[in-house]
């Protein structure tokens, strides 16, 4: 949860494309490990800061991976959020 917040920091600072990178290593590192919430947590922020510095082709591209995966594990609360943020976005 730390480093998806520095990550997220990190995007504060400007750093938009490095820190949307880090989410998505993250991401792949937590999935690896079978950490799946984490996994999509991390990939849920990526989107997010992607959706907010309008880079569209990955916001779409990250959306799409968050809402197979989470409909595949039953992740309801995913699915809940993206809706939630797409709506404020």
């Amino acid at each position: 949860m730390v480093d998806i917040a520095s990550a997220q920091i990190g995007f504060a600072t400007d750093a938009h494309s490095d820190a949307i990178a880090r989410l998505n290593a993250l991401a792949t590192d937590a999935a690896g490990r079978h950490w799946l919430v984490w996994a999509l947590e991390a990939k849920l922020a990526a989107w997010q800061l992607a959706e907010t510095s309008g880079e569209q082709a990955i916001a779409a591209k990250l959306r799409v991976e968050l809402q197979q995966t989470a409909r595949e594990h039953g992740m309801g609360r995913i699915l809940t959020r993206i809706q939630q943020l797409s709506k404020k976005l």
